[in-house]
């Protein structure tokens, strides 16, 4: 859990510096925006958020205890990863303007 946290602010560091040096946010702005959208998209899908409950209730009685703990997990990691990208993200949106 910590490493998917630590490489999301490696990922928010490396995109500021890139903005920093190019003295242009918006590739910042690109770069954190993509993770955060990504990881969100991913993680909605693995948790079953964009289907109906019908949907859902099937599918939790045809997977296994073990299939959900790692569906979980997965989706944890995302959103851990995507913590420190929406951060920088809404940081330089609000000093931009």
């Amino acid at each position: 859990m910590k490493s998917s946290f630590f490489m999301g602010i490696a990922i928010a560091l490396a995109a500021y510096l890139i903005g920093f040096l190019s003295n242009n946010y918006n590739v910042t702005l690109k770069i954190t925006g993509f993770v955060v959208i990504v990881s969100f998209f991913i993680a909605g899908i693995l948790n079953g958020t964009f289907i109906s409950g019908d949907r859902y209730r099937a599918n939790f009685m045809n997977e296994t205890k073990e299939d959900r703990d790692k569906k979980m997990k997965m989706v944890n990691y995302l959103l851990l990863l995507s913590i420190p990208n929406a951060i920088i993200s809404l940081v330089i949106i609000i000093y931009r303007n």
